[in-house]
């Protein structure tokens, strides 16, 4: 009797069979979400509020209609196991919009990955980015060039990887290191303005990253390092969307 291996292939065909996001009711998502929380062990009192979660289905069945709610779970699951390309996994007790999407489209470049890796022959050794990725990053700056506002809390820091890695930015070392500056400014900022509930967990962790802070952004460890990477490459991105977008105009 012989047996078959479920293959990365067979995960990710058995997922995009089921119900597609932009279908989804806002009940099949929370459970479909409830599920990834416990997953990636988020405590109940970190899960998002209810408005956040209804801004959140709005968000995703905007932006990914044709994906399905099983594909929710088999990235989070991949993600799990650090089968995506993400420094890190955990959502730190904070499950942002950023974070999803973070996590979200590693699995979308994970999945685009192996597809194509099951169509190519076995002598071949290397391949050439996909062209579909390369259109599918392309489109999905387009679409945050379109948006006349920018909010930093809204957009992906994937986007700059993606300018990045098509050639549409190129920061120097100094430029870089500049903008990390002005992400751990911007940092301080919003935990000054969350100290101001005057709750003991906010106050903390505001005084904690002062202190780090007092030698400059370079001092800077822990958590707080991979939240200011990625504010960073808000930051980036964004300067870049204002420029283009001046020079269009």
């Amino acid at each position: 009797m012989t047996s078959t291996k479920t293959t990365p292939i067979d995960l990710i065909r058995s997922a995009i069979q089921s119900q597609k996001l932009s279908e989804a009711s806002d009940k099949d998502l929370s459970k479909r979400f409830s599920l990834i929380f416990w997953m990636i062990g988020l405590r109940n009192h970190h899960v998002p509020t209810d408005e956040q979660m209804i801004l959140l289905f709005q968000y995703i069945r905007k932006n990914y209609p044709n994906r399905s709610i099983n594909e929710l779970t088999l990235a989070f699951d991949k993600a799990i196991n650090n089968q995506l390309d993400v420094e890190d996994y955990k959502p730190y007790d904070q499950f942002t919009l950023e974070y999803f999407v973070r996590i979200f489209n590693a699995y979308r470049k994970w999945s685009a990955m192996m597809l194509k890796e099951f169509e190519k022959p076995i002598e071949q050794k290397t391949l050439p980015m996909p062209e579909t990725t390369v259109k599918e990053m392309q489109e999905d700056i387009n679409e945050y060039l379109s948006r006349k506002d920018l909010n930093i809390n809204f957009t992906p820091p994937y986007l700059f990887d993606y300018a990045e890695r098509l050639g549409l930015i190129k920061l120097s070392k100094e430029e870089k290191i500049n903008i990390y500056e002005k992400a751990a400014r911007f940092r301080k900022e919003t935990l000054y303005v969350q100290a101001q509930s005057l709750r003991k967990e906010d106050i903390i962790e505001y005084n904690q990253f002062c202190q780090m802070y007092e030698g400059g952004a370079k001092n800077i460890k822990g958590n707080e390092v991979n939240l200011l990477k990625n504010l960073a490459k808000k930051i980036a991105f964004i300067d870049y969307a204002t420029t283009t977008n001046t020079t269009k105009a």
